[in-house]
């Protein structure tokens, strides 16, 4: 049985300026090796309680109640030197908007060697290299150019997969990825994904997908948490069963979702895609040993 990797129990957020609640008695439980999908329209807190779990909430918002349970210790009493080392070491964060996550003054490059070198020991210059491989293997054309270039000159699909490469960088436990392929075309989504599976295969990551998009959970959760209005609504296990396909509409119904042609034809071109991808390079698994 996987070990369970993190829990949140009745967690609650609310702004502090008046009695509006964010996120209203929302609990969860993730086990390594599973992918958590957690779906809601707009305005449902699934942003939000991505950043909640890192404590990482904006000053107008304050966590009135509940904890969350990493590896069985309450990040409330992290110390801020340990809150640094679950930041980015143990857990890899994919922001929803890649744009704002950079630091423009800072290339691309140091900012991904400045996370390894936070979490890991090893000699700076040889950490070049491995910048430039994470990004190949995240999908990213002329690596030492987009290393080299400074976020404002790079676009939006080039800055989400810099930022992926700087998520998995340094071997994280579990990995909480919001709206993670917003702007990828869907080929691109496709491999995106199935390197996620591939890493949570090989070393037990637990990924968290928080998303708009019915078609990525249907193919990647393993269990599926619908928020409507800060509140879970419910939960739905084995998110390929018929379990999943039955619910669907009411998924869609409770949270906002609309399915046009327009989407069917992009869900049919990820599942052809993906059908038709039979490996990824091992390249890439090999700079996330376990014990590196």
């Amino acid at each position: 049985m996987n070990e369970v990797l993190l829990t949140v129990e009745d967690l609650s957020v609310r702004l502090m300026a008046r009695d509006t609640w964010i996120l209203r008695d929302v609990s969860l439980t993730l086990q390594s090796g599973r992918v958590l999908g957690i779906v809601g329209g707009s305005g449902s807190g699934k942003t939000t309680l991505g950043l909640a779990l890192l404590r990482l909430l904006p000053a107008a918002m304050v966590q009135a109640g509940g904890r969350v349970m990493f590896q069985g210790g309450d990040i409330a009493g992290y110390s801020p030197a340990r809150l640094r080392a679950l930041r980015g070491g143990l857990i890899g964060t994919v922001f929803q908007e890649p744009a704002a996550a950079f630091d423009p003054l800072y290339t691309i490059q140091a900012q991904i060697t400045e996370t390894l070198c936070a979490h890991e020991s090893g000699p700076r210059p040889g950490y070049a290299r491995r910048v430039e491989e994470l990004l190949t293997l995240a999908g990213v054309p002329d690596p030492a150019r987009v290393a080299g270039s400074y976020p404002f000159e790079l676009s939006g699909g080039l800055l989400q997969r810099a930022m992926i490469a700087q998520a998995v960088a340094c071997s994280p436990q579990l990995l909480i990825a919001d709206e993670p392929t917003s702007s990828l075309d869907v080929r691109v989504q496709a491999r995106v994904m199935e390197l996620f599976m591939r890493l949570k295969e090989r070393l037990g990551l637990g990924i968290i997908l928080i998303t708009h998009d019915l078609g990525l959970v249907r193919h990647f959760a393993d269990d599926v948490i619908v928020l409507h209005k800060g509140q879970r609504h419910r939960m739905i296990g084995d998110a390929e069963s018929n379990c999943f396909s039955a619910a669907r509409d009411n998924i869609r119904h409770i949270s906002g979702f609309r399915q046009d042609n327009r989407q069917c034809t992009r869900e049919k071109l990820l599942r052809q895609t993906l059908c038709r991808r039979c490996k990824l390079s091992h390249d890439f698994l090999n700079l996330f040993q376990v014990g590196n």
